[in-house]
């Protein structure tokens, strides 16, 4: 597969996550966070096994939030890498155009 490729799969799996994240997010929310209790009769609400079903979803929208962290990091570090290939070149071009050794080229670059 290559570097393209890679990067727009990965892109596309991160919107996925972050929805899934989202939803699950605004459904713990609406579910569990929006009651108001008023009156005793309601009171099952606020207690187990209620607010256990929370607690999996909570760990749902953590391992969401993993995986989406993950999925950055690869994605950083492959733009990490071509950032590099690109410097490279960059350096090479200017070392060939000035007929400078490398030190002299980053210089360049650099400024």
């Amino acid at each position: 597969m290559d570097r393209e490729t890679y990067i727009v799969n990965r892109f596309s799996d991160i919107q996925v996550l972050a929805n899934e994240a989202k939803v699950m997010i605004e459904d713990l929310s609406t579910e569990y966070f929006g009651k108001r209790i008023d009156s005793e009769e309601r009171q099952w609400e606020i207690m187990p096994p209620y607010y256990d079903h929370a607690g999996i979803k909570a760990c749902i929208i953590n391992d969401i939030v993993c995986k989406f962290i993950k999925e950055l990091t690869g994605l950083g570090s492959v733009l990490d890498s071509n950032n590099v290939e690109e410097r490279e070149l960059e350096i090479n071009d200017l070392m060939e155009k000035y007929n400078c050794n490398r030190d002299i080229a980053e210089i360049l670059l650099n400024n």
